[in-house]
């Protein structure tokens, strides 16, 4: 068993595609009918601001966008849902701090560097360390699941579907 980390959505599905992977979690894309999807859940978006910015309980996108924003580099996950979150509203944002590393994120944001669009997981950690969360508004959400090719699985492969599937049918809805 090996696991590598992608945050790159189309590198894992490329690992995927060449055999050099048998199963991929990723967002899943709608448009994939190449491999076999299994959903795990879903991931919901929150803006996260500097400490001291006031607290809203929920902020348009237009808002978040009008600050200088922490975000990591196009052709990420998190990247495109923000260049597109703005696009939808006709938005160019200001990208002050550009960073591939995750983990710089939530301390950039804490520490005053910028705002950021982040998963709920990160959005926490951050609030922890003072930062002001609100929920964006439209929704930003991504599905993520496990990817993986028709042909038979390997049996590591098949036992995490397993697992997969059994904790995608006992998580709740997103709400």
């Amino acid at each position: 068993v090996r696991i590598l980390q992608n945050e790159d959505p189309l590198s894992a599905v490329e690992a995927l595609a060449e055999g050099a992977v048998e199963l991929a979690v990723t967002e899943l894309d709608a448009d994939r009918t190449d491999f076999v999807a299994v959903p795990i859940g879903a991931q919901r978006y929150a803006a996260v601001m500097p400490p001291g910015t006031r607290r809203r309980r929920r902020i348009g996108i237009e808002v978040l966008a009008a600050m200088p924003l922490v975000a990591t580099p196009p052709g990420t996950s998190t990247r495109r849902h923000l260049d597109e979150a703005c696009a939808s509203a006709g938005i160019v944002p200001e990208i002050a701090v550009e960073t591939a590393q995750r983990e710089a994120l939530v301390p950039l944001v804490a520490a005053g560097a910028g705002a950021a669009l982040l998963p709920e997981a990160q959005a926490a950690q951050a609030e922890a360390r003072g930062a002001v969360v609100s929920r964006i508004s439209p929704a930003v959400v991504r599905r993520i699941g496990v990817l993986h090719r028709p042909s038979p699985l390997g049996p590591a492969a098949a036992a995490m579907v397993a697992v997969v599937r059994e904790m995608a049918f006992q998580s709740p809805p997103l709400g």
